[in-house]
């Protein structure tokens, strides 16, 4: 399975910094896989292209052993097609709106950010690889909680 997703979370807080590791550990191997499941904030009908895998996580990927060995997790895959048609409609980072996006959190449930395209390359680089895209959100539940996406 090759990655569909490369997401990526920065913020200053320690939750936030759990929230990014995870992303950026487990996404693009293994859907994600998260500590210890609690009440979800965000209602399974808005989970946005996330679906919880039921079972124990797959013990290789692409014929390499995967050395995640959790005592406790819920794992998700991503439907990229559903991610990426969600991101396409993400107003840019000056526009009083913003898209609403539902992302994994290490408790096991969801959480909602706000989120705004973020365009980071220079233009000519940009128009080069159209492919990549990036984009900034902000916790709605809790505005000191960010999040750093790319698509790519």
């Amino acid at each position: 399975m090759k990655p569909i997703a490369s997401l990526h979370a920065l913020s200053r807080t320690p939750r936030a910094a759990l929230i990014a590791l995870t992303l950026l550990a487990l996404v693009p191997a293994t859907g994600l896989a998260a500590a210890t499941s609690t009440a979800s904030k965000v209602g399974s009908a808005d989970r946005g292209g996330w679906s919880r895998v039921e079972g124990r996580l797959a013990s290789t990927l692409d014929g390499n052993p995967i050395q995640v060995n959790p005592d406790k997790y819920v794992a998700y895959t991503l439907d990229g097609g559903a991610l990426q048609s969600r991101l396409a409609s993400a107003p840019g980072e000056w526009s009083t709106s913003a898209l609403t996006l539902s992302l994994p959190s290490p408790d096991g449930g969801f959480e909602s950010f706000s989120v705004t395209e973020s365009a980071v390359m220079q233009p000519g680089l940009a128009a080069k690889h159209p492919e990549i895209s990036t984009y900034a959100g902000r916790s709605v539940d809790d505005p000191s909680q960010t999040v750093r996406l790319d698509y790519s």
